[in-house]
């Protein structure tokens, strides 16, 4: 699994460094753009999904992939 991995100790050493001067972690959505989500229409930070190539909020994610593994899964047993 992911713990037989090398530590990448130069990525390591470079968020201890943002740790000692800022005193926080760094944000992970730091260098995205805020977009409107194609399911419920609000600003936010979106995933693109690839299968339809819309863009979707964290909050209708999951729904959106459950409404897409429902049609795959008709479309399979038919």
């Amino acid at each position: 699994g992911l713990e037989k991995l090398p530590t990448n100790v130069t990525l390591q050493r470079f968020l201890e460094l943002h740790i000692e001067i800022t005193g926080e972690l760094p944000d992970p959505t730091s260098g995205q753009m805020m977009e409107r989500c194609s399911v419920c229409s609000e600003k936010s930070y979106c995933s693109l999904c690839v299968h339809c190539n819309r863009k979707c909020c964290a909050e209708c994610k999951d729904g959106h992939m459950d409404i897409l593994r429902r049609e795959i899964a008709r479309i399979n047993s038919q």
